[in-house]
């Protein structure tokens, strides 16, 4: 399953974790201007008892999924005067995974002390959480914004403060272009190294909802919502898939999440058929077929019903420089050299 949502708030930070932890892909959107360091740059400790309140704050971690995330919105939570940071890892198999992963996140959260986040520091909060889990996760930033230069270079914002930085590899990165770049723009942001393109303009008229793409860039995706893609391996295949896909998409999402991922999960019904090993172009009849299950779609009622199966983006790519030079001239004709 995968998941996209604007990561703003603690809430959606620990939505993120909790997400990934259960093995969902997670495409987010950096949004600076809440999120914060630390009141105070404390004395960050492991131990088995916890610290006396008085002037210390304690978190306990279990290798659960809901209390990875949990123990991570109680540090962003954390806005009162404390000297010490106990962290209390239980123990298990991957204790020292989950010592390492607390450390540099809270480390993190201490160079920023009483200080917003950038774009930036927050891809990298959410970098120290992806040893934890085989899922992938992507950031995706408007070509344009202030902090597109540094979010492209895997830069550090404030050069003069200290950062732990953790392996920046980890999540993939895309810009998203709102309006079509220049050739010379375009080749500075390939030199910095393999980036995700997604070009918005090529959707946003047909799915205005749409404010990102999922991790694979293979379903249009709303805030807050995730969705599912399923395989048709024939035309008989194509109801029963889109059925199927249907009542998954409504499926409730676990405990921990905020109430609006189900919410906008229901209304939205968010997923895409896919058809396997079938050449769809060769055969006009399949073509047709193919169209027609992308919108009726079997209800609780053995109705039919109108739902949205979304096609791959166009214009949404991700590939490596030399390749993506080529690709960009077949979406918008530009005449970009590889020197």
């Amino acid at each position: 399953m995968d998941a996209f949502l604007q990561l703003r708030t603690p809430l959606d930070f620990r939505d993120a974790v909790h997400l990934l932890m259960l093995g969902h892909d997670v495409a987010f959107e950096p949004v600076a201007g809440i999120l914060t360091g630390l009141f105070r740059a404390p004395a960050i400790t492991f131990g088995k008892q916890p610290l006396a309140p008085v002037s210390a704050f304690n978190v306990w971690i279990t290798d659960d999924p809901a209390s990875i995330a949990d123990a991570a919105y109680r540090l962003l939570t954390a806005k009162h005067e404390f000297d010490k940071l106990r962290l209390i890892v239980e123990p298990g198999p991957r204790h020292d995974l989950l010592k390492t992963a607390f450390d540099g996140f809270a480390t993190c959260l201490s160079h920023r002390c009483y200080r917003w986040f950038s774009t930036t520091d927050i891809v990298d909060l959410m970098s120290w959480f992806m040893p934890l889990t085989k899922s992938k996760a992507d950031a995706q930033l408007a070509f344009g914004h202030d902090d597109y230069g540094p979010f492209v270079r895997r830069e550090t914002v404030d050069y003069d403060m200290g950062w732990t930085t953790p392996d920046r590899s980890l999540i993939s990165r895309s810009l998203v272009f709102w309006t079509d770049p220049d050739p010379v723009d375009l080749e500075q942001v390939l030199s910095c190294g393999p980036i995700g393109i997604i070009r918005a303009t090529a959707f946003a008229r047909k799915y205005p909802w749409a404010i990102g793409t999922n991790v694979s860039k293979t379903m249009l995706m709303g805030a807050y919502t995730s969705g599912r893609i399923v395989t048709a391996a024939s035309v008989d295949d194509l109801r029963p898939a889109s059925a199927r896909a249907w009542e998954e998409a409504g499926e409730p999402l676990p405990d921990g999440l905020q109430s609006i991922w189900n919410e906008q999960r229901v209304r939205l019904r968010l997923y895409r058929v896919v058809l396997d090993h079938v050449d769809v172009d060769g055969d006009r009849d399949l073509r047709e077929a193919v169209f027609a299950s992308c919108y009726d779609t079997a209800d609780q009622n053995g109705g039919f019903r109108t739902a949205p199966v979304h096609p791959q983006p166009e214009g949404a790519v991700t590939v490596g420089p030399d390749d993506l030079l080529e690709r960009w001239e077949s979406f918008v004709g530009a005449q970009v050299s590889s020197s």
